[in-house]
Order: structure tokens, then C-alpha cells, then sequence
């Protein structure tokens, strides 16, 4: 239930503190919003100052914005800013965005499973729009823009506010799709080629009849050039029918996978195929992929299956005795984490830093995560190691050595390690400036990205919550209780620290678990199943190329998603291979 349908149905009264500060700045949004539309710009009204109650913003709003009498605010939004396109809801939107995406992952799959002995060829009057790889992550996301929408990084060329792209003619090809790429205006503009049949969703446009473009259909236009076309505006990715990969990208994997596991994000499959036409990104290879997503709304991803204990197994019983304790650890652990971000809070403040809520989506302002375990409650109880990422504005970075020493002489520890190239780490052993129970604290000072991030720690904290909302909290409790039984065993065998024992790491397990229906033992024979061949351990490498354990999140300090089974070091993967036999024949 959102903060508005609780304002609207039980009241402001029965808002708890957090959806307090929620409802505060979705108010604050819909004001600005209201300020910028027609409406907001021709009506004179007493201004709503940001430091006002709730209840005085959302009786304002009401007001501005025309309200009447039983319809809510949100279904006034709706009225003003979607029933001019056609919709009256929100969720009419939503549905239909699932609806054309849905269309494309169909048509994706229909190419896929047609293509004759695995290939598919470039046909007459293709669209080949040509790309460099580095920026598909953001064309999948916002589309296939004209240079002019690019905000800070725009530009405009001869045919201005289209994307270009280039038709294939019957005569480009006599030698197939190498001679059809070769000819292609479009080869020369990255390492990427996007193939867009025309399958009626088009109108070519002429100077004649371009006052009579359909609305409904996006426009085509030819610039005077044989090959050359535009498309007005842009278009969206779900219009991309499959992709071609050539050049260096042709040869190499590790950034192939990047676009693959981008197709997989993003919820529709696209056929990815080399220059002689080969799919090398497949159905099935999409399917394994998208399982990175299930338990993530924000994807689109489905339920996680949640895999029980077996009943009356030894590890049933270790993971209910466990649930019981971190039952009565958590209270504490949230505790010290408050103490820990007030402590921060401070600094920053006597900084003139200002620390942002996590509601707060403006472009400045520091941000405080707990990356570390014990922001996800997956933390061994008794053990409270705090991995904190602190991300600074750009033109406050230089205070960050400021920050690291006032925060030392804060937490008391009894041992320090600083790093400070790029960005400063801080790791507190021992601390007892926070509480008498001596606690370690990780403190990483990086500056901001220009875009925000959807973060590793996001990712599982999102799907631990998807399971005690779909699933329970009886059942949550169980799947973290899994999460923690799961690194405590791999840590008596020295097979999980990334740096000591050559492992995955602590987040690296969450993810290897929640993968296998937060179940430690189907994580344990997944792995051990992988890892042989007719009853012969794979070398390491082998093992990789069958075995991944992908982050549906982004790693906040190298902004990128990493397969945490490439952490594996030789000694790492015989560990886990011998902890897992070990625990397994115990089970027997």
C-alpha cells in the first residue's frame, strides 16, 4: 500500500515516521510537478513552503491541482497528464508498456526459433542503425534517441531531432549479410548494429505529405541519400528485432555477456548474431539469465521459489536453531546502525554536508548505504561488521580525508587500515565509540556517479523483502537464516572471504543462495554438479565457462555487474568443493 492510498484511505494520522518522510517529498515532488504544467503556471496560489506539515501540503495540492470531491489526488495527475495520450491511469500505462514489450519478446523468440540452421539473414529494406557498445545499457533503458534529447551531451547534425539509419538495398546483398554490413552507411558508426524491420509501425514522410504523418505511427523519412533515413524523435528498444555484433566485439566474450545480461535486465529477448549471421545469444540463454531477476519487481522479474529445508534434516534443524537467534540479534544490529549513521550524520553536518534521505531523488547531497551484511540482516549473530559506502558530491570529494580522521577519532578502534587512491577506505577494527561491544566498521568515500545506481545491496535487500511479502515472514526468516548457515559453513572450511580464502564474499553467497530457492543445500549440489564430469573435478576454467552466480545489482564502486564466481581463485574453488562435500556426506 503507497503513502497516498494511505493518506486518501486511512488518513495522514496512520502514517508511521518513515512513511512520513516518504509522503513529505512525493509531496514536495507533486508541487514542482504542478509549478511546471500549464495549470500551475496560469493559476495564482499562496506558495507551499517545503518546511510545511503534510497535511497543510496535501490540503494545497488538493486545491491547485482541482480536486473534486471523491477523486484522489493521484487520479487527478492521471487525468491531467495522461488523458491527453489516451490513458486514465496510471496502470493503463504500465499495461500497456508490459503489452508492447511483451510483443517484442514474442517476436524475439519467433526470430530465434525460425532462423535456418541457427542463422538469420539481413533482408531487403532493413534498418541498420550502428552504435558503439558502451552506450547500449542506456539505449536499452531510454531508447534510440535523437542526438538533440541528449541532455548536457547534445548535438545536433544535418537531419536534426531523428536518429539515422541506413537501408539495405537489394544490390548490398550479393554477398550476404557481410556485403550487406560492408555497404551499410551504419558500419561505420560502432561496433554494434541494430537490425529494424519495417513491419507497418512506419510512415515514410516525403516534404509533401508530412503535415499528414500519422500520429499513431512513427515517422520514416528518407534525407536525400540512396541508403540514408531518420527516424523523427527516435525510437524505442522494444523496435530493435535482433542485433548484430562485428569488429573486436565479434571476438570478444566478456563484453558480449555484457550485452546479453543487459537484454536479460531489460525483460524481452533480442537475438544477438555474429557477421555471418550465427545466433550466439540465444533463448535458452536469455531464460538462464533472467532468472538473475527473479524476486525484483523493478525487472519485472517473477516470484522467487522459494526451495524448503528438508523435513527433519540436519540442516533443517541448524537453520530453525539459527532463525531464532538472529530473531534476537536483529533489534541491535539496527541499533548500532542508527548509531553509526548518526555518527556520520554529525561529521557531514560540521561539514555543511548535507546527508540525503532515501527519498530524496535530487542530484546533490552526500548518500549513506549499508553494503555490509548487516544492512540485509544476513550477518552471523554476535558479529557486527558494518560495510558502509558514503558517496560525495564532486566538488565536496576534497573533505573526504577530513571525513576519515574525524570519524576515527568517533569509533575508537583499537586498528586502522586507510587506503586513499581514487577513493578512501577506512577499516576500524575494534571500535567502541559506537557501543561497548567492540564492532568493526568498513567506510569506502567515493565520489557520485552522474547517474544513480541500483546497487548489489539494493538488489538483495529487495529480494529478501519480495519473499516476506509474497512469501511470509516465518519463510523470510528461514531463507536468511539459510543465507548466514551457508557462510558460516564456508567460512569453517576457509572457502568464503574473497581476499583470504579466494571465495565469493559475503554477497556473493547471498546471491549464490537466493538463486537456488534460498536453499543451502540446492546451492551446494548445483555447484558440485557443475564442477564434474564422469567423477573428475573441472579445472577451475572449465568450471567457469558452465557455472555463473550474476548480480542483478550494480557493484557502487566499480559501476558494473560482477559474476561473482570469476572471485574464485584455484584454492577458493577446491575449498568450497571439499566444505561442500563434507557437509553434504554429513547430511547422508
Amino acid at each position: 500500500e503507497g503513502v497516498m492510498e494511505i493518506i486518501e484511505g486511512k488518513g495522514i494520522d496512520n502514517l508511521d515516521t518513515k512513511e512520513q518522510e516518504q509522503a513529505n517529498f512525493f509531496l514536495n515532488k507533486l508541487n514542482t510537478l504542478f509549478d511546471s504544467s500549464q495549470l500551475g503556471r496560469t493559476t495564482e496560489r499562496k506558495d507551499i513552503s517545503e518546511d510545511a506539515d503534510i497535511n497543510e501540503k496535501y490540503q494545497a495540492i488538493s486545491e491547485s491541482l482541482g480536486v473534486r470531491e471523491g477523486q484522489s489526488v493521484s487520479d487527478r495527475i492521471s487525468e491531467m497528464f495522461l488523458k491527453p495520450l489516451g490513458y486514465d491511469s496510471i496502470d493503463s500505462v504500465l499495461s500497456k508498456m508490459q503489452e508492447v514489450k511483451q510483443d517484442a519478446h514474442e517476436r524475439g523468440l519467433a526470430i530465434a526459433k525460425e532462423a535456418v540452421d541457427g542463422k538469420i539473414s539481413i533482408e531487403v529494406g532493413d534498418l541498420l542503425k550502428g552504435v558503439d557498445h558502451k552506450y547500449f545499457a542506456n539505449i536499452m533503458q531510454n531508447g534510440s534517441v535523437a542526438k538533440e534529447y541528449l541532455g548536457a551531451s547534445a548535438v545536433s547534425d544535418l537531419t536534426p531531432f531523428d536518429t539515422d539509419l541506413s537501408k539495405v538495398l537489394k544490390t548490398d546483398l550479393k554477398g550476404g549479410n557481410e556485403s550487406a554490413v560492408d555497404n551499410s552507411i551504419a558500419s561505420g558508426f560502432g561496433d554494434l548494429l541494430f537490425v529494424v524491420k519495417d513491419r507497418g509501425q512506419y510512415q515514410e514522410t516525403t516534404n509533401e505529405n508530412v503535415h499528414q504523418a500519422d500520429p499513431k505511427k512513427l515517422e520514416l523519412f528518407n534525407s536525400g541519400f540512396d541508403r540514408h533515413f531518420g527516424i523523427r524523435t527516435g525510437f524505442p528498444s522494444t523496435e530493435i528485432d535482433y542485433m548484430l555484433v562485428k569488429g573486436d566485439l565479434e571476438n570478444d566474450r566478456r563484453e558480449q555477456d555484457k550485452i546479453f545480461f543487459e537484454i536479460a535486465k531489460n525483460g524481452h529477448y533480442i537475438p544477438v548474431i555474429d557477421k555471418g549471421g550465427n545466433i550466439i545469444f540465444t533463448p535458452e540463454q536469455y531464460r538462464d539469465m533472467r532468472e538473475t531477476f527473479e524476486g525484483l519487481s523493478k525487472y519485472e522479474g517473477p516470484e522467487l521459489d522459494i526451495i524448503p529445508a528438508e523435513k527433519d534434516s540436519v540442516h533443517a534443524n541448524e537453520i530453525n536453531a539459527l532463525a531464532k537467534k538472529l530473531i534476537k540479534d536483529g533489534e541491535k544490529v539496527s541499533e548500532l546502525s542508527n548509531s553509526i549513521r548518526d555518527e556520520v550524520r554529525t561529521v557531514l553536518q560540521e561539514m555543511n554536508i548535507d546527508l540525503k534521505s532515501e527519498f530524496d531523488t535530487g542530484l546533490l547531497g552526500a548518500e549513506l548505504y549499508d553494503a555490509g551484511s548487516t544492512g540485509r540482516g544476513t550477518n552471523a549473530p554476535g558479529s557486527y561488521d558494518y560495510d558502509l559506502i558514503l558517496k560525495l558530491d564532486d566538488s565536496e570529494f576534497d573533505k573526504a580525508k577530513s571525513i576519515i580522521d574525524d570519524l576515527k577519532s568517533r569509533f575508537k578502534p583499537k586498528k586502522v587500515e586507510e587506503y586513499g587512491e581514487g577513493h578512501y577506505q577506512l577499516r576500524a577494527y575494534g571500535c567502541t565509540g559506537i557501543s561497548d561491544t567492540p564492532i568493526d566498521i568498513d567506510v569506502g568515500i567515493v565520489k557520485k556517479s552522474e547517474l544513480a545506481v541500483y546497487g548489489s545491496h539494493d538488489a538483495v535487500s529487495d529480494k529478501l523483502e519480495s519473499i516476506r511479502k509474497n512469501n511470509g515472514q516465518e519463510v523470510y526468516e528461514q531463507t536468511v537464516a539459510n543465507i548466514v548457515l551457508t557462510k558460516q559453513v564456508l567460512k569453517d572450511g576457509q572457502a568464503y572471504k574473497k581476499i583470504e580464502h579466494g571465495g565469493m564474499g559475503g554477497i556473493g553467497v547471498e546471491n549464490w543462495v537466493l538463486l537456488h530457492g534460498g536453499n543451502m543445500v540446492e546451492a551446494f549440489n548445483s555447484f558440485k554438479s557443475a564442477a564434474f564430469v564422469d567423477d573428475r573435478r573441472l579445472p577451475l576454467d572449465d568450471f567457469k565457462k558452465r557455472y555463473k552466480v550474476l548480480d542483478a545489482g550494480v557493484n557502487v564502486q566499480k559501476l558494473s555487474h560482477d559474476n561473482y564466481i570469476e572471485k574464485l581463485t584455484e584454492q577458493g574453488y577446491q575449498a568450497m568443493l571439499d566444505t561442500i562435500d563434507g557437509y553434504i556426506n554429513r547430511e547422508e
